[in-house]
């Protein structure tokens, strides 16, 4: 099979941690195996994002890493801090990041690219959101070089419950530049398929432009976990993995577990509730709850599964987004473990742990709802019942390998002949 090549660029790689980094990951450690040769484009190691040093070592050998600085105004902006105008600092902030704070690596990142394509012949582009600006650069640099190009949403852009835009000038702008992104890519890959429906629905083109490809686990991150037995050590242990902020609320759980020891149908001294990661919830939204939780660092990912696994109960918190799928979720699968999903129901997240067979789901603004689920999952770990048996067969097709297939099949296509741009105009209602 000859191999072909592959620009991959992503704001974050590793050695930068989190969620957004497991997937361009994946897709670089397996596509291999597939017949493509990544490059990957991304920005230098910088000091806001957590880190993961023992990621590195999934890198295959020969994939060459190039790595980029970025035109930073935000140094110039906290002058304002300095001398005490926190309120214009913020206003230009919002103002200037277009189409987010990451616009600064655009122009390094083009030109580096660019010098890259002169270096190599590459058969593909491949870019991944957020952040946004990433698909400014594989927009410029698809037609610049006409190299077939696929532009991959790890979640929504304008569409999205938490997007906020300074003004209508703003949006009108965010909207074109989505546009423009689809119109002009040769495939748009979304992580849900909710939100490939909606890109459908909006923007014109053919339906075989647009394809679904999940987050996912990788089994070879699991190959040595062991998961203790049910209710091992006498206390019931729940665990969140991830970032909490925003749309990502854990007052709702926070609430009805309070609500169900102040009634006491659950016992506080059997409870262990820890939330892995960064904590970004206001001190006053939480502080009737502080004694309930406990909050751990961010960890390296590998340890971030065995918490996993020694837990008796893994959460999912999301509230507004009916489109969006938490990337831990599919890890919490391969675990084998229980999951409650504090999420809307009729969403996308809801559909999956139900489809999942061992999990429970209660939507996040229906506090009853919410304690049913949780005093259910209580009561079934004290009768040494939790140990669900999930849906193996379903688990089993958000292998990474599989995943990464599929995306090698969407390049392939695009690889073999680009279809020429379609209008950038979103279908109007």
């Amino acid at each position: 099979m000859p191999v072909k090549n592959i620009l991959m660029i992503s704001q974050v790689f590793p050695p930068a941690g989190g969620g957004g980094v497991q997937r361009t990951l994946k897709f670089v450690k397996y596509l291999p195996q597939s017949g493509w040769h990544p490059t990957v484009l991304t920005l230098k190691p910088d000091s806001r994002y957590p880190k993961d040093h023992s990621m590195l070592a999934e890198i295959p050998h020969g994939v060459h890493t190039v790595r980029t600085g970025q035109c930073n105004y935000h140094l110039a902006l906290a002058l304002l801090k300095k001398i005490g105008l926190n309120g214009l600092h913020s206003y230009f902030t919002r103002f200037l990041a277009m189409p987010d704070s990451m616009n600064g690596w655009i122009s390094p990142a083009f030109f580096r690219a660019l010098q890259l394509c002169r270096e190599r012949k590459f058969d593909a582009i491949y870019t991944t959101a957020p952040a946004y600006s990433t698909h400014i650069i594989g927009l410029l640099l698809s037609k610049r070089t006409h190299i077939p190009w696929a532009a991959d949403f790890r979640d929504e852009w304008t569409s999205h419950s938490e997007f906020k835009h300074l003004t209508a000038f703003h949006y009108k702008l965010h909207k074109q530049l989505e546009a423009s992104v689809i119109a002009n890519a040769s495939a748009v890959i979304s992580a849900s398929p909710n939100v490939t429906d909606y890109f459908q629905n909006q923007y014109t083109g053919s339906e075989d432009k647009y394809h679904t490809i999940t987050n996912g686990f990788d089994p070879e991150d699991f190959k040595t976990i062991s998961a203790p037995a049910c209710g091992d050590d006498g206390k019931m242990k729940i665990t969140f993995i991830g970032s909490v902020y925003g749309y990502v609320d854990p007052v709702p759980f926070l609430n009805a577990v309070k609500e169900l020891i102040d009634a006491k149908k659950i016992q506080r001294d059997k409870l262990v509730i820890k939330f892995v990661g960064n904590f970004w919830i206001p001190d006053n939204a939480v502080k009737q709850y502080s004694s309930l939780y406990e909050i751990l660092p961010y960890t390296d990912h590998l340890n971030a599964v065995a918490r996993m696994a020694e837990s008796d109960l893994l959460l999912v918190l999301l509230r507004r987004s009916l489109r969006t799928i938490p990337a831990k979720i599919f890890e919490y699968f391969a675990v084998n473990k229980p999951v409650l999903a504090i999420v809307p129901q009729g969403g996308i997240a809801a559909e999956l742990v139900t489809a999942y067979k061992a999990g429970f789901t209660a939507d996040p603004e229906n506090p009853a709802d919410i304690k049913e689920s949780v005093l259910k999952a209580y009561n079934l770990w004290s009768d040494k019942k939790l140990c669900l048996q999930p849906n193996e067969d379903f688990v089993k097709t958000f292998d990474r390998r599989l995943l990464t297939q599929k995306l090698a099949k969407i390049l392939d296509g695009i690889e073999k002949g680009t279809k020429k741009p379609e209008s950038p105009n979103p279908v109007t209602p």
